[in-house]
This record gives C-alpha cells, structure tokens and sequence, in this order.
C-alpha cells in the first residue's frame, strides 16, 4: 500500500511556496532592523523585492565562450534551495510524530499508582 496523500503534497507544495515567497520579506525586515539598531532609515521590507523584480527583467549576459554549466548553475542553487526548505517540517498535518508529543504509557494502571496526598503518614 502507498502512504502517498494528496492532501499532504498539497500541504507541502504550499509551505515550499510560502517559504519561497516569504523568504525576501525576512531579508527586509533583517534589514529594516539593522538599520534600526544604526538610528539611520532603513531602504524598507519590501525592497527585495523590488531588487528581485529588477534582476528577473534583465536580459542574460553570458559570454560567447561560457560553459553550459555557467548557464545552469543558477537554476540549480535555487533547485537545491527549494529542496532544503521543502523538507523542513513547518506545518503540522497530524500524520507525523514531530506534530504531536507521544503517549506517555505505564504498565501500572492510574489506580493503583500512590500520590504523596494519599499517603499515610509513617510513624
């Protein structure tokens, strides 16, 4: 039988894409932060942003010689860091051990354990 769920790869191509996303939010606010701590205005949250819109309309300039790997190498750090927010675990689907804490279980039975309240006092 197959573990595979939909509802879990649905669940999971959401948080890659949350992080994906989110990911030039946390460098502005790091920014905006540090800027802070400066006493000077920060270039704000969202100018990653803005920078990433930049560099995505900007034609590609590779040189005549350059190796295919030159060409490559950008699709496959961004790849490798897709990969690595994708298999943390964020959210909690109810399926894995890390979202719940586990049953503690005792061979004695809750009845006949002994608090310090139901003792007689010795003596």
């Amino acid at each position: 039988m197959s573990d595979f769920s939909w509802s879990g790869a649905i669940a999971q191509g959401t948080e890659l894409l949350l992080a994906v996303l989110l990911a030039p939010l946390l460098t502005g606010w790091v920014n905006q932060c540090r800027a802070w701590l400066q006493n000077r205005t920060g270039p704000g949250v969202l100018r990653p942003y803005l920078v990433l819109r930049k560099l995505v309309a900007k034609d590609a300039i590779v040189a005549d010689g350059a190796s295919p790997l030159f060409r490559v190498t950008p699709y496959v750090l961004f790849g490798c860091m897709c990969m690595a927010a994708a298999i943390v675990p964020t959210f909690c689907h109810g399926t894995t051990r890390l979202c719940r804490p586990a049953r503690k279980s005792s061979s004695i039975p809750r009845s006949k354990l002994r608090t310090s309240a139901s003792r007689s006092p010795s003596g």
